[in-house]
């Protein structure tokens, strides 16, 4: 039997980069509520952000510090 996704693992499944971050936090079924996201594959970077709001293509925002570029922006 297939797992049914929610909303925050939905988006991270669907987007191009998804496998490049995990939430932190249970997702609440609150779309436009923070959650801890975690920046996986690169910088490692915790940070606060809506599943909507990467479901928007928002992003970690530190990478103007570590150098991370993606094709996304």
């Amino acid at each position: 039997m297939e797992k049914t996704l929610n909303y925050a693992e939905q988006v991270l499944a669907e987007a191009p980069d998804g496998r490049d971050y995990e939430w932190k936090t249970a997702y609440t079924g609150h779309p436009t509520m923070p959650m801890r996201i975690r920046h996986v594959n690169n910088c490692g970077f915790e940070f606060e952000l809506s599943p909507a709001d990467f479901a928007a293509g928002k992003r970690c925002y530190i990478h103007l510090h570590c150098g991370w570029v993606s094709s996304n922006y």
